[in-house]
């Protein structure tokens, strides 16, 4: 049995699945509830072809049998739109037809294959093994058709997504893939679609309005959108999505309360629809939300793709029957291969012509989903539904490589150059209709290269410095209204304020003072870089994600979002940590001298910010927030273990010794203990070792090597080093991934 893959009696783009709308044209299964599979009646119980894969079908047996449309074209075939383009359907226009398909539109792939390389076991495998996480795959999405990725878990359906969106990194892309007719060009394909992640990455701190306004102005080009046409856009948006009743709430986190996880992902879809895309991609978008508000998201993805006349192609693990019902097109993948592709509504009928049947009460997309699974509870299991998929991946194959009449029609060459993929024949016409069948299309010989570069990068929506006060704005809000952490970190403050307050109140100068003076100094540089360092890296983690996403979609530069994330931490921190040292200056009573108190605030300050731009380095090189948790206070202890008096670094290894020279701590250190002492005078008593002034105490603890405007030179100098690893390490660490073909 052959099935027509151009014959189709339902509209596709919106047509209720047959069970449901087409009472006349039900299944077998619903014109008699009795007659369930055997493997419904029995679910221990395999198909005929399970038990006996001898005894394969007629057309399994004898390939080249000629089908009953062959023999008499005016028959009658099922009514199955399978929408699977092969070696033989993902064709291209020879020069003669071209003019007539020019207005081919939508996504399409061909022949797709996908490699990574695996791990090698021992010194012997020189060779590169790799493993194909997509086996020929083909397919289109058209304008207003909403297609669905359907497998289990390791299917391929996000790395189908991000293979035809441009978002893979690594390994080895073959095949074809078309956009609007032509070969994507990677500048003008970040404008044309948008890509809507799985987490949904967004400021906390802002409402939803501002989430998708800030979009808007940093996406949209300034010549062509005014700031009031912009706004407009965004107000559209907002009506469109739903998000009326929240759009001045607050995104939220774990510690404020937000807006709901369907409201989150409709404003993710705002933030990249505010561009006016003309194709979509969706990543697990119902995923983490219940039934009622993945049905909401799908219907509001529906609408969007019926009113603005979009493609949409999203991935979906199990979806309940009414939004499963939403979809136009699904593709049912296992495994890297392609079990069924067409349309929504052939999808009961397609397998109930391979005799699995779904039960009248059951829903269809779990139905698949079981029969796309591999049972791994028992051996038995495991190769009965191994023997299950292989059937229905090769049956589906098998039927799409005969689903095209022969045809005698002479081939013309095509040049390679010409990258056009038009669309299948008109659906409706009879069989015996005259079909033009054309050349395969050709494959790119630079599908392998991984292609970055200017090309890869969306042009610019703003200038550098608009797009820089945007961001600095943004950040700034993100930062003020971050409640609970400015209120932690005041409590802080104050916490500490007492603690050394009180602990060095009011120091004199007798000879036990020395100590004293000498651990406050050392010990106020480490506060500092501590509570400098750790906020930073929460911040920055989820800020830094944020930008890979925006980066990926080429909405700013690099260095303008470095900028104003660096400004935007500085103010509270210096602020506070101003109070905080000007607090514990005068309680524990050191030099009462305007010049002193300046010069310990410098260095001082010059520490905080140093510590700011570490933390930030640290953040952006180490980009698991739990591996920068953890490497953070390990830089920290090196820097300050040789940043003082605590270890003796002449009898120290020279391999570790100089560690000190780019430790910030032994700098501000040296500094701060000259500042101090030199013009101290203490007072001896009955002690028989005095070190009577402060020079003298500089010289015992050999702090004279340095004077405090070197210490401050070489702060300031490793302040620009630390910023440049930041920034380098987030150019690379968060460089979007792109692998074209």
């Amino acid at each position: 049995m052959v099935l027509n893959p151009y014959k189709r009696t339902s509209d596709d783009r919106g047509s209720a699945s047959t069970y449901e709308k087409e009472h006349n044209s039900a299944s077998a299964y619903e014109k008699e509830p009795s007659s369930a599979s055997t493997y419904e009646k029995e679910p221990n119980s395999a198909s005929a072809y399970e038990k006996d894969p001898n005894s394969a079908s007629a057309y399994e047996k004898d390939p080249n049998s000629v089908s009953a449309y062959e023999k008499d074209p005016n028959s009658v075939t099922i009514d199955v739109n399978l929408d699977y383009h092969h070696d033989s359907a993902c064709l291209n226009s020879s020069s003669n037809a071209a003019t007539s398909r020019s207005g081919s539109s939508g996504l399409a792939w061909c022949n797709l294959r996908y490699q990574v390389p695996t791990a090698t076991k021992g010194i012997r495998r020189l060779g590169i093994n790799w493993r194909s996480l997509l086996d020929d795959l083909s397919g289109e999405v058209r304008p207003g058709e909403m297609v669905a990725i359907m497998g289990s878990s390791g299917a391929g359906k996000s790395t189908l997504l991000n293979a035809l969106s441009g978002r893979l990194k690594t390994g080895r892309l073959e095949g074809t893939i078309t956009f609007n007719g032509t070969q994507r060009v990677p500048r003008l394909f970040k404008k044309q679609a948008a890509y809507v992640e799985q987490d949904d990455l967004m400021y906390p701190q802002l409402s939803v309005r501002e989430t998708i306004q800030y979009a808007a102005t940093l996406k949209l080009p300034a010549k062509n959108y005014s700031i009031e046409a912009k706004r407009a856009r965004v107000e559209e948006v907002i009506k469109a999505l739903r998000l009326d009743r929240c759009a001045d709430t607050v995104i939220g986190d774990s510690y404020t309360r937000g807006i709901s996880g369907g409201e989150r992902k409709r404003t993710s879809i705002g933030v990249e629809l505010v561009t006016e895309p003309e194709f979509m991609f969706l990543d697990e978008a119902t995923s983490g939300l219940d039934s009622n508000s993945a049905l909401h998201v799908c219907q509001v993805v529906r609408d969007l793709c019926r009113d603005r006349d979009i493609g949409v192609l999203m991935t979906i693990h199990q979806p309940s029957a009414k939004t499963f019902n939403l979809f136009d097109k699904i593709i049912l993948l296992c495994r890297g291969q392609v079990v069924y592709s067409g349309p929504r509504a052939d999808t009961l009928d397609y397998f109930a012509s391979l005799g699995y049947h779904c039960g009248q009460h059951e829903n269809p997309a779990d139905f698949f989903m079981d029969l796309v699974t591999f049972d791994e509870s028992t051996p038995e299991a495991m190769l009965l539904s191994k023997a299950r998929i292989e059937r229905l991946t090769e049956n589906f194959r098998a039927q799409m490589l005969t689903a095209t009449p022969a045809s005698t029609v002479s081939l013309e060459t095509v040049a390679t150059t010409d990258f056009t993929l038009p669309p299948p024949p008109r659906y409706g016409k009879t069989a015996g209709s005259a079909l033009t069948i054309y050349p395969p299309l050709p494959i790119n010989s630079s599908s392998l290269s991984i292609r970055h570069g200017p090309s890869d990068v969306a042009p610019w929506a703003l200038s550098w410095p608009a797009e820089f006060l945007v961001l600095l704005e943004r950040c700034w809000k993100a930062q003020v209204r971050a409640k609970f952490a400015i209120a932690a970190f005041v409590v802080r403050t104050a916490i500490i304020i007492l603690l050394i307050g009180f602990t060095f109140f009011q120091i004199d100068t007798a000879q036990s003072s020395i100590q004293n003076r000498i651990g406050i100094l050392f010990f106020i540089p480490i506060d500092l870089m501590l509570g400098a360092v750790m906020p930073r890296l929460l911040s920055f983690s989820l800020q830094a994600d944020i930008l890979l996403r925006e980066r990926s979609s080429g909405s700013y530069r690099v260095s303008s979002f470095y900028l104003a994330k660096f400004l935007t931490e500085l103010p509270f921190v210096v602020v506070l940590d101003a109070l905080y040292l000007t607090a514990v200056y005068f309680m524990t009573h050191l030099q009462y001298d305007a010049s002193k108190y300046f010069t310990f605030m410098g260095v001082t300050l010059l520490v905080v910010v140093t510590s700011v731009v570490l933390g930030m380095a640290v953040g952006a090189v180490f980009r698991r927030l739990q591996l920068s948790q953890i490497i953070a206070p390990l830089i920290i202890i090196f820097l300050l273990l040789f940043g003082g008096n605590l270890v003796n670094t002449d009898t120290v290894t020279p391999a570790l010794s100089w560690i000190r020279f780019i430790s910030p701590v032994f700098y501000s250190y040296h500094a701060l203990t000259r500042n101090e002492f030199i013009g101290l005078v203490f007072s001896c008593g009955d002690n028989k070792q005095c070190l009577a002034t402060g020079a003298q105490v500089i010289s015992y603890y050999n702090l004279e090597a340095f004077e405090i405007d070197q210490c401050v030179g070489m702060i300031c100098v490793m302040m620009v080093v630390y910023n440049i690893i930041a920034y380098t390490a987030l150019r690379v660490n968060y460089k979007p991934r792109h692998l074209w073909i």
